[in-house]
C-alpha cells in the first residue's frame, strides 16, 4: 500500500536521522572529554605569546681567573607595534603604520641604517607571525647608531632597545677542546613555565659548556603576553625574571697551555701534552695539536682535518717504552725478577729461530739489571720480563691505573677507552687469532703489540707509578676529590723502579738527558712506539718532578715525531721548566 511504504520510508529517515545526532553528541563529549587537555593546550597556545629572555651565561675562566668564554651585551633597536597601531585599525593599515615609522627612524640614524631596514615583506611578514613581539629592525647597532637613538628616541616612543647576550671566546685558538663552544639549540634542561612554547636558548655543543651546561645556563626568562582577537599584544599576564648563570673556573693555565700550543705549532708537530698536579689530580696544561678555532670555522669541519677531535683525551697511540716501569713494577711484584738479578743482552731478543726483536743498544747492553735496563730503555731485558709475567696480574694492575678504560673525567664524552694488551683482550677481541703466543708477551713488556693509550691515560699512569695515587684527572676547581685509588708498594719494589726513573735523566747513559733540569731532580721515560712501517715512530715522554716528592707530573707524544728522548722530551721539558717558574719555589728543597 503507497501509504504504508511512504510511512516506512520515514521511519528510516527518522533513525537515521537520530544515528547522526548521536554520532555527533559522541563526538562532541569525546573532544570534550579524552581531547579536552589537549583543545585546552592548544588555546592557550592561540591567546597567549611568549617573549623569551635568556639568562646570562656563566663565564668560563682559567685557574687565576682570565676569561675565556663568556658573555657580553648585545642590543637591537627594535618597534612595538601595539603601540603605532588603533584597534580599528585593518592589517594593512597596521602595515603602513610601521612601514612609515621605520623609515622615519631609519632616517634619523643615518644612511647605513636606511639601506638595511626592514623591507615591507618583513613586517608583513612579523605582523602576521608574531604580532605581539617585538619587530627587531638593526640586531648590534653601531655606537653612532646607539648614540643618534638615545638623542632622539623621545621622538619615536614605539621603539625601544632590546638585550640580548653574546658568547665571546678570548684566546680563540688556544684550549679550545677544553672550553668547548655553544650554539643555539633546545633547552639541555626543560623548563616547565615555558613547556606550551618552543624556543631555542645557548646550550653547550661540547667540552666544559656542554659538561656543566645545567651550572652555567642559570634561569631563563619570560613576558608572557595575552593577546586580542587579532592576535595583537593586549596585556602582559606574567613576568619571570632571568637570573644569571655561575661562573666555572677551569684548572688549566692558560698562559702555560698557550706556550705549549705555541711550541708544537712553531715547529709543525702534532701530538699533545699534559701537565697534571700529581697531589690533587687537577690539569694544569692539556694540549691537543692541530684545534679548531672558537667560534668553529668552517676550515675546522673540513674532511681529514683532525682539529676536532682531542689528540689528548682520545688519542690512538702504541705507549712503547714508557711501560715499561709497569713491566718492571709487575715483576718485582709477582717476584718474576729481583732488583739485583743480571740479564744478558745481546743487542736482540730471540723470539724464534728465524724472528728477533732488536734492542736500543745494536751490539747489546751486556750484563744488566733492573736499574740501567730502565735508565736505557734495554728491549732485550724486558721482553725476558715479559716471558717470565704472569699476564692476569698484570691486567688487574694495568685497569687499576686506568688503562684499556675511560677516566670518566667531565670530559668523558670525548675520551676514548684505549687497550690493555693482555690475554684476555687477545681471547675476547682478537678474533683471527685468539691465543696468546711468546711473541705478544715479548711485544707487551716493551709497549708494542696491540697496546693503545691515551696521553690523559700515561698521566694518569706516570702518577701513580711515581707517587702510588691514582686520580681522576680534574679540569674544574672545586671541593671533589679527584683521588680514586692508591698503590702501595715495599720498598724493594718501589725502590728500584724510581731509581731506574732517575737515571733515566741524570744518567750518561739513559734515554731522557733532556729531562735535566737545573736545581731539581726528575724522575723520566722515553719511548719511541712504532705503529706503521711506513711511518716515523710516535715519540713519548714522561716527567715526574720533584724526583722525592713528585708535585708536577708531565706527559709529552709527538706524531711520528721519532725518538722520544731527542723530540718529545725537550718539548716537555721547556715546559716544565715554566712551570716550575711560575708555581715552585725558585730553590725547591729535595724530599719536602
Amino acid at each position: 500500500m503507497p501509504g504504508t511504504n511512504y510511512k516506512s520510508q520515514c521511519h528510516i529517515l527518522r533513525l537515521a536521522v537520530c544515528a547522526v545526532i548521536l554520532v555527533l553528541i559522541g563526538y562532541i563529549g569525546w573532544l570534550q572529554l579524552a581531547e579536552n587537555e589537549e583543545m585546552n593546550n592548544w588555546s592557550e597556545r592561540q591567546q597567549k605569546r611568549l617573549n623569551y629572555v635568556p639568562g646570562k651565561r656563566g663565564a668560563i675562566v682559567d685557574r687565576n681567573g682570565v676569561p675565556l668564554n663568556y658573555d657580553t651585551a648585545t642590543y637591537a633597536i627594535a618597534i612595538h607595534i601595539e603601540r603605532l597601531r588603533d584597534p580599528r585599525d585593518t592589517r594593512k593599515a597596521t602595515v603602513n603604520k610601521v612601514a612609515a615609522a621605520v623609515a622615519e627612524l631609519a632616517s634619523m640614524l643615518g644612511p647605513d641604517a636606511y639601506r638595511t631596514r626592514p623591507s615591507s615583506r618583513d613586517i608583513v611578514r612579523h605582523v602576521v607571525q608574531s604580532a605581539p613581539l617585538p619587530l627587531v629592525l638593526w640586531d648590534n647597532p653601531s655606537e653612532e647608531m646607539l648614540a643618534k637613538f638615545a638623542l632622539e628616541r623621545h621622538r619615536f616612543p614605539a621603539a625601544d632597545l632590546v638585550l640580548s647576550w653574546k658568547r665571546v671566546y678570548t684566546h680563540e685558538t688556544v684550549a679550545t677542546q677544553i672550553r668547548g663552544y655553544g650554539g643555539q639549540d633546545q633547552p639541555a634542561v626543560a623548563d616547565s613555565a615555558l613547556r606550551l612554547f618552543n624556543f631555542k636558548e645557548f646550550v653547550g655543543k661540547s667540552g666544559i659548556e656542554l659538561a656543566c651546561n645545567d651550572k652555567l645556563r642559570g634561569t631563563n626568562g619570560y613576558q608572557l603576553f595575552q593577546t586580542d582577537v587579532f592576535t595583537y599584544w593586549h596585556e602582559t599576564v606574567e613576568t619571570k625574571k632571568a637570573m644569571p648563570g655561575q661562573d666555572v673556573a677551569l684548572t688549566i693555565d692558560i698562559k702555560l697551555q698557550q706556550a705549549a700550543e705555541e711550541i708544537f705549532t712553531n715547529q709543525g708537530l702534532k701530538g699533545a701534552l699534559i701537565v697534571m698536579d700529581a697531589v690533587n689530580g687537577e690539569v694544569y696544561v692539556m694540549t691537543s695539536v692541530p684545534s679548531h678555532h672558537l667560534p668553529i670555522q668552517a676550515e675546522d669541519l673540513q674532511p681529514g682535518s683532525g682539529v676536532m677531535r682531542s689528540r689528548a683525551l682520545a688519542g690512538f697511540y702504541p705507549p712503547g717504552s714508557t711501560i715499561k716501569p709497569l713491566i718492571a713494577l709487575a715483576a718485582l711484584q709477582q717476584g718474576a725478577v729481583s732488583p739485583y738479578e743480571h740479564l744478558y743482552c745481546p743487542g736482540f731478543y730471540q723470539l724464534t729461530q728465524k724472528q728477533r726483536i732488536g734492542c736500543t743498544a745494536k751490539f747489546g747492553h751486556g750484563e744488566t739489571s733492573i736499574v740501567p735496563a730502565l735508565a736505557c730503555s734495554c728491549n732485550t731485558y724486558f721482553c725476558i720480563l715479559g716471558s717470565r709475567l704472569d699476564y692476569a696480574k698484570l691486567a688487574e694492575l694495568a685497569s687499576f691505573i686506568g688503562f684499556g678504560k675511560r677516566l670518566n673525567t667531565l670530559l668523558w664524552r670525548d675520551e676514548a677507552p684505549g687497550i690493555a694488551f693482555t690475554p684476555e683482550w687477545v681471547r675476547s677481541s682478537r678474533k683471527r687469532d685468539p691465543v696468546w703466543h711468546p711473541g705478544d708477551a715479548a711485544n707487551a713488556a716493551i709497549g708494542q703489540g696491540d697496546w693503545i693509550v691515551t696521553p690523559l691515560q700515561m698521566a694518569v699512569y706516570a702518577c701513580a707509578i711515581t707517587t702510588g695515587r691514582v686520580f681522576t684527572p680534574k679540569f674544574v676547581i672545586s671541593d671533589d676529590n679527584a683521588l680514586i685509588n692508591t698503590l702501595s708498594w715495599p720498598d724493594e719494589i718501589w725502590t728500584p723502579v724510581k731509581d731506574g726513573l732517575l737515571d733515566c735523566v741524570i744518567s750518561s747513559r739513559g734515554t731522557g738527558k733532556s729531562l735535566r733540569i737545573k736545581g731539581v731532580d726528575v724522575l723520566g721515560k722515553t719511548g719511541t712506539a712504532e705503529h706503521n712501517k711506513n711511518a716515523a715512530p710516535h715519540a713519548w715522554t714522561f716527567a715526574a718532578l720533584p724526583a722525592f716528592n713528585p708535585r708536577f707530573v708531565g706527559v709529552c707524544v709527538v706524531e711520528e715525531g721519532g725518538g722520544g728522548g731527542k723530540v718529545a722530551a725537550p718539548i716537555l721539558h721547556d715546559i716544565l721548566v715554566q712551570v716550575i717558574d711560575t708555581y715552585l719555589p725558585t730553590t725547591f728543597p729535595e724530599g719536602e
